[in-house]
């Protein structure tokens, strides 16, 4: 995953990764889970063309090994810049569905976020656009005030994202509150009807604490995975 350059310094802009990614899930009248990418992620996308390796490779001639930097790009990867201010998201479509939606976010979110080097910071704010896309902090947050406990179990099935995805959420969610964006209300309107009828008021909210019950043991999960740059 990743676009290609030398490395750049500072934090990671999540701040704003998180309105970009809210900005297309209200683009997209997004108003059910999981969130749909499919409407976004198509070739006729005016901006954006989307091709498989496989394909790339079939049209081309270039190897599988050429066009994958030797397999050190085994998931997918974008490069911008292309005439008419076009970009080009190629993707390994052997990837499991769910580990597929978060790889072409991934690109996206190089895209939006106007990334043009291959560093860690762009990497991670990369990951929290499209983790923020196929699972709002804000609709997470609601869940909590609707009284249901949060668990990778319910993260996935809801979110249609791997355990693992889940899971990182979870540790990330747990190690630090989330903090809420003047686009919450919008994101959360657009939900209210399929909230309302899945997820009902209980008659109690529950508090961060006991929400991310179990939160130590997802922190540790998220940690040792960004240690190892897994990004499911």
């Amino acid at each position: 995953m990743g676009t290609k350059g030398r490395s750049a310094r500072g934090a990671p802009r999540l701040a704003l990764a998180t309105l970009l990614a809210y900005n297309e899930i209200l683009r997209l009248k997004a108003g059910s889970l999981p969130v749909k990418s499919s409407t976004f992620l198509t070739p006729s996308e005016q901006s954006i063309t989307v091709c498989s390796y496989e394909e790339f490779c079939r049209r081309t001639g270039v190897s599988f090994g050429e066009i994958s930097l030797g397999g050190r790009l085994l998931d997918g990867y974008c490069v911008t810049g292309l005439a008419g201010s076009r970009a080009l998201i190629l993707y390994n479509a052997e990837q499991y569905s769910q580990r597929l939606r978060f790889t072409m976010l991934h690109e996206v979110g190089h895209i939006v976020l106007s990334h043009t080097r291959n560093a860690q910071r762009e990497e991670a704010e990369a990951n929290a656009f499209a983790s923020q896309f196929l699972m709002p902090g804000a609709i997470i947050t609601e869940l909590g005030r609707r009284g249901y406990a949060a668990d990778s179990g319910l993260f996935s099935r809801i979110f249609d994202v791997s355990a693992a995805a889940a899971r990182v959420k979870m540790g990330q969610m747990a190690q630090k509150a989330y903090e809420p964006t003047h686009l919450d209300d919008s994101i959360i309107s657009r939900f209210t009807p399929y909230l309302d009828q899945y997820f009902p008021h209980k008659r109690r909210p529950v508090s961060h604490a006991d929400y991310f019950y179990g939160g130590r043991e997802n922190y540790r999960a998220y940690r040792a995975a960004e240690d190892n740059m897994l990004f499911p």
